[in-house]
C-alpha cells in the first residue's frame, strides 16, 4: 500500500500533515528499516520487552520474522497514526498482538529530543512489546 502525505479522517476529511511531521515520518520510516540490526546503530535503538523475548527464547517467534513484519509496515491510517509520523504501529504473529512505538531522545537518551526532527540531536528508540505489556 503506497502512502501518501495525507490521511482521511473518521468524518471523511482530509487530513494535511505539517512538514515537521512529515519529516519526523521520514526519520522514523528509516528507524524502522535499521530495526533488523538490534541495539544501538547510530542514532537508532531497538529494544525489546520481557514478553517479546520470552516468545523468542521459547521458540515461539522467530525474530527474522518479527523484523520483517517492523520493516515492511505501512499499515498507517488516521486512526493509529494521527499525526502523520508512523511513530506506532499494531500487528498479529502466530496469534500473539504486538505493538511497536518509537519514542524521541536526546543523544545521551537521559531526557527528551530538543527536536525530534533534527536526527544530529535525536535517538529513536523503536520499542516492540506485547500489547498486554503496553
Amino acid at each position: 500500500m503506497e502512502q501518501t502525505e495525507n490521511y482521511i479522517d473518521e468524518d471523511g476529511n482530509t487530513v494535511v500533515f505539517s512538514d515537521n511531521s512529515l519529516k519526523i515520518r521520514e526519520l522514523n520510516d528509516r528507524a524502522r528499516k535499521f530495526a533488523g540490526l538490534g541495539g544501538v546503530f547510530g542514532n537508532y535503538k531497538t529494544v525489546l520487552t520481557n514478553g517479546v523475548t520470552n516468545l523468542i527464547e521459547a521458540d515461539k517467534l522467530e525474530m527474522n520474522r518479527l523484523i520483517k513484519v517492523i520493516t515492511n509496515y505501512n499499515n498507517f491510517s488516521y486512526g493509529n497514526d494521527p499525526w502523520g509520523e508512523h511513530d506506532f504501529g499494531n500487528f498479529t504473529i502466530n496469534g500473539e498482538n504486538m505493538y511497536f512505538k518509537i519514542d524521541y531522545y536526546s543523544l545521551d537518551l537521559k531526557a527528551g529530543s530538543p527536536d525530534p526532527t533534527d536526527e544530529t540531536q535525536t535517538c529513536r528508540v523503536l520499542t516492540i512489546m506485547l500489547t498486554s505489556e503496553y
